[in-house]
């Protein structure tokens, strides 16, 4: 219906009854009966980011109106509002183990951030077993080693976890960077915030395990895990997946993203917010320009502008690898572009490089997917290096004085002592946006 918010940027979970009262649920029951300052803190978030119209949450703001702090206060220098809101996630997570362990809902303020979220309780694994003793069993050859896999993985990503968060703390410092280029100039625009949404590593393991694609909406409301569970009858396996999803975790190449773009920020005289895939809020898709790092099967948030693409990075399931996919090759171009051949160079990669509006033609969009890690670090590179950069838009019709197109780009990086060093533009276009939505 026209003046309708389509389905995929809606706010997901449940209706705002359910979610008042399990709010009051929790602000009555013990933990919170006992600490007023407590309360006090979950009912300003809940207020912001939950019903009605929901608002960023900010530190400063916190500081300000619930612990009484002046308006100009150094948040670096008092870390009042990290300390309560640490010990309210404790709170939160005592609640849904005694007293709320029955709520089919739970609510949760994710890491690195002050916004709650309402999503749905996983089911015990007793009772997915339960509910599914007709199933037929997923083929399985050993439980245990993919629990050691998925250790491991958790182990080598951890680190560049725990760096993107990190880099949220310290993206305000003064930072030096490359020149000014109409791009940033573009993205960064005084009247509007710039997110960066960054892969969910996890994702891509999970669905290489249960061989099926994850649809968004299933993504954001843990729809997903929820019927996977409860078709797993392994124990073993079953925790291993619920295990895997309960982690968030990025690559090397997205932190190194966020640091190049960060710095870029600070240049021009500007900032970036940075966020997890699985915990990005649907409503700043219409009120921020954003850039997404990762190719879709990492971060889903990719599959809502695939119909303005022609070049898209999609898995094989035959070679296990990431492919181009040219939706309509011109002349002298290629169906299918690969690195996955008899005769490619290992050091060789691929990217997609999107500068596109978002779906409300309301900001701007940039997408910096690659086959591989290093794909993506060269994505990175083409766009935030003033040499690079130049050359990506020499391949593109002018749009006049000071202004960018839209555009996509298909690129070709080699890879030097492991890191990409050069790249060479295989296939370049204009983009032509979708018909703007009516209001």
């Amino acid at each position: 219906m026209a003046g309708e918010t389509p389905l995929h940027l809606r706010e997901l979970g449940p209706d705002p009854e359910t979610q008042r009262q399990l709010i009051a649920r929790i602000l009555a029951s013990k933990p919170f009966k006992r600490s007023q300052r407590q309360r006090e803190l979950l009912e300003f978030l809940c207020r912001q980011s939950i019903g009605g119209e929901p608002r960023d949450v900010h530190e400063q703001d916190i500081g300000v109106a619930v612990f009484r702090r002046r308006a100009d206060y150094d948040t670096s220098q008092d870390n009042i509002v990290r300390v309560h809101v640490s010990e309210l996630r404790k709170k939160l997570e005592e609640y849904f183990r005694q007293d709320g362990a029955g709520e089919p809902w739970v609510l949760e303020i994710p890491r690195g951030n002050y916004a709650p979220v309402i999503t749905p309780r996983l089911a015990p694994a007793a009772e997915a077993t339960a509910a599914v003793e007709s199933v037929p069993e997923v083929a399985v050859s050993s439980p245990r080693p993919v629990a050691a896999r998925i250790a491991l993985v958790l182990l080598s990503v951890a680190c560049a976890g725990l760096l993107v968060w990190n880099l949220q703390l310290r993206q305000q410092s003064k930072a030096t960077g490359p020149g000014l280029n109409p791009l940033w100039q573009q993205m960064f625009a005084a009247n509007r915030e710039t997110d960066i949404v960054v892969a969910d590593s996890c994702l891509s393991f999970y669905t290489d395990l249960v061989k099926h694609p994850v649809a968004l909406q299933d993504y954001l409301s843990r729809k997903y895990l929820l019927d996977d569970l409860s078709k797993e009858r392994d124990p073993e396996r079953r925790k291993s997946l619920e295990m895997l999803m309960g982690r968030r975790y990025t690559s090397y190449a997205d932190v190194q993203a966020v640091q190049s773009i960060a710095q870029l920020a600070a240049t021009h005289g500007s900032s970036v917010n940075v966020h997890f895939a699985r915990d990005y809020p649907t409503r700043r898709l219409q009120t921020s320009n954003l850039i997404l790092v990762g190719s879709k099967r990492a971060n889903l948030w990719a599959e809502l502008f695939d119909d303005q693409l022609n070049f898209q990075v999609e898995y094989d399931k035959e070679t296990g690898g990431n492919v181009v996919v040219n939706r309509k090759p011109q002349a002298g171009e290629q169906p299918v572009y690969s690195i996955l051949t008899r005769d490619a160079d290992i050091r060789d990669s691929l990217a997609v490089i999107a500068f596109v509006p978002n779906l409300q033609h309301t900001g701007e969009v940039l997408l910096l997917a690659g086959t591989g890690m290093s794909g993506t670090e060269a994505a990175v590179g083409a766009v935030v290096s003033a040499e690079g950069f130049a050359r990506l838009v020499a391949t593109l019709p002018a749009a006049g004085p000071g202004r960018v197109p839209h555009f996509e780009a298909l690129i070709r990086s080699h890879a030097v002592g492991g890191a990409a060093q050069t790249f060479e533009v295989l296939a370049a276009r204009l983009v032509q946006p979708a018909a703007k939505p009516r209001n």
